[in-house]
Order: structure tokens, then C-alpha cells, then sequence
């Protein structure tokens, strides 16, 4: 059993509620297992030097260890994960044309400027990012990414589309190729979740319930509440109380009715800061020419995303 479509990317742009979207219909299997990563990263260790990268970041999976994910699919249901890393990383589409040749390939993008800064807010919110600003954030970018710091602090480096698509369309059939924009997902997550259903050949006059938003970003407004709320904060403590099958065992019951509840208190204490005019003009002139290939390679109107104050 292995998937029958994945969800690539982008990072930040919706794949963690765009899986567990499609997860509620019955005819579809996502595994409980968050960003497997195997088609990016591989069998081979690798190592991460970034702040918190080692302990956050599944780095390598072996083969087998990947198809188990899906062993509790049914033969009739569709079947995928979510990986943001699948379209960032060069050598994930040959092993993703390796292994699942005929999957449905599933993109997420969102404005770059916007992706970037909600990236920083990400590891700001978990205590990850050492820099008081996202401009001096991204002064450091060249110097983590030589350093060996994991992909996600690729902040400018995960917007660039055009280059990462490119990757896909080189190797696979247009067709497999199912692309739609974040604004759409906000505005309209059922409708886009619906066309993915049928897509997928399964019931597309099943409704999901889109009311979780998931993984918000920004600064808390109590420390101490976020750190509840966190895995190394009340879920790590009482797990570590039980042998490890029970605590895997519980978990798998409990977390259909935490994970939801959690991510509603994690975004209502969540504060989001405005970018800077000049950051936002800096990284608009960074995209520029990137976003006007893109628009050409997916054949979509882009033009909103080069719009000053685009959001």
C-alpha cells in the first residue's frame, strides 16, 4: 500500500488542514504520522544544526517504515501525506517518479512575500527563532542555509515556485498536477477540498468540517499558555508517565479530539505583528521575475501577488 496522491507544498500555504481535510472523508487515508518527509530527505540520515531542528524535524524514514504508514488503508480509498519538503527539495520528484510514478500531485501556493513572513512568525511562535526581527532574519538566511540549518528557515529560498514546479512538470504528466492558490483556500476551503475529493475519485458531496484552523502563526500573548499547549510542554509530561505502546495507543485515541481543540486555543492566543513597508518592498522586488514565470507555468493570473500591499 503506498499513496495515491501527496501533497508537495508549499510550506505555510495550508497542507497541515488541507490533509486533515481530506483525511475526514471516508473513502481517503492520511496517516497520523505529520510530514513523513520521505521523498525529500530518504533512507540516509541527515543531520540539522538549526535551533530546535534536531528534535522537530523527522529527517530520514526507511522504505518500509513509509509504506506501514498506509497499512491501515483500505485497497479502495485514496491514499497520501503531506510533505512541504516534497517540492522544495531537487531530488524528491525522481523519487516520487520512483516509487508512486501515477500519483496525484497536490500544490498549495501562497503569495512568497506573505509564506516568507508567516514562516518566521512560525518559529517565533515556537522559540525557535533567535532574531528579534524578519529583517535581519533574513539578512542571516545565506549563512544558515551554509551552515546546514533544516529548509524551513529558507525563508526566501521556499518561495521561488517557478524553479520548484518547474521540477514536476519536467517529469510528470500536466494532468497529474493539481495546483490552487492559498487566498482560494481561505476564502473557500470546502469548494477546494471538494474539486481535490473528486479528483482523488471519491465523493465529492461530502462536506468537510474546515472550522479548525491549523498551525497558526504569530507572537503569543501568554508564554505560559503556549508552552501548555505544546508537545514538550502537558503531552510530552503525561506520556512520558506510560510504557510507550500505551502512551502511541492513547494518543491515536485521544488526538482526534485534542489536536482540534489545541490548535483553537493555540490560534485565539496567537498575535500577529504587521510587516515592514520596506521588508515587504524588499522581498516584492525579490519576486518579481519569479512570479511572472510561474504565472506562465501554471497559467494563472498572478498579478495580486505583485500588487504593493498584496496579503
Amino acid at each position: 500500500m503506498l499513496p495515491t496522491f501527496l501533497i508537495l507544498g508549499a510550506a505555510r500555504s495550508g497542507t497541515t488542514a488541507l490533509q486533515a481535510y481530506l483525511g475526514q472523508h471516508p473513502d481517503v487515508f492520511v496517516p497520523r504520522v505529520d510530514e513523513p518527509n520521505f521523498f525529500a530527505y530518504g533512507e540516509a540520515p541527515v543531520h540539522f544544526v538549526g535551533p530546535g531542528d534536531a528534535e522537530r524535524i523527522c529527517t530520514s524514514m526507511p522504505f518500509d517504515d513509509y509504506k506501514a504508514l498506509f497499512a491501515d488503508a483500505r485497497s479502495d480509498q485514496a491514499r497520501g501525506e503531506a510533505s512541504p519538503s516534497s517540492l522544495y527539495h531537487p531530488r524528491a520528484p525522481k523519487r516520487i517518479e520512483q516509487y508512486v510514478p501515477d500519483s496525484h500531485l497536490i500544490v498549495s501556493l501562497r503569495d512568497p512575500v506573505e509564506r516568507a513572513f508567516s514562516n518566521y512568525l512560525f518559529f517565533v511562535r515556537d522559540g525557535r527563532e533567535p532574531c528579534d526581527s524578519f529583517r535581519e532574519a533574513l539578512d542571516r538566511e545565506d549563512r544558515r542555509v551554509r551552515s546546514g540549518w533544516e529548509h524551513g528557515w529558507h525563508y526566501t529560498r521556499l518561495g521561488r515556485y517557478h524553479k520548484q514546479l518547474r521540477r514536476y512538470y519536467e517529469r510528470f504528466d500536466p494532468d497529474q498536477i493539481h495546483v490552487h492558490l492559498f487566498g482560494e483556500f481561505i476564502s473557500n476551503p470546502t469548494s477546494v477540498v471538494q474539486d481535490l475529493y473528486q479528483v482523488l475519485g471519491a465523493d465529492d458531496a461530502f462536506t468537510p468540517n474546515t472550522s479548525v484552523q491549523y498551525n497558526p502563526s504569530g507572537r503569543p500573548r501568554s508564554a505560559t499558555l503556549h508552552w501548555l499547549l505544546q508537545e514538550a510542554g502537558l503531552g510530552a509530561w503525561t506520556r512520558s508517565l506510560l510504557p510507550t505502546d500505551v502512551a502511541r495507543t492513547l494518543r491515536s485515541w485521544t488526538r482526534p479530539i485534542t489536536r482540534p481543540l489545541k490548535q483553537r486555543l493555540t490560534h485565539a492566543n496567537m498575535e500577529r505583528p504587521s510587516m515592514p513597508d520596506d521588508v515587504r518592498r524588499r522581498l516584492r522586488d525579490l519576486y518579481r521575475d519569479d512570479i511572472l514565470r510561474l504565472e506562465d507555468l501554471i497559467d494563472r493570473d498572478l498579478s495580486h501577488w505583485l500588487a504593493p500591499s498584496s496579503s
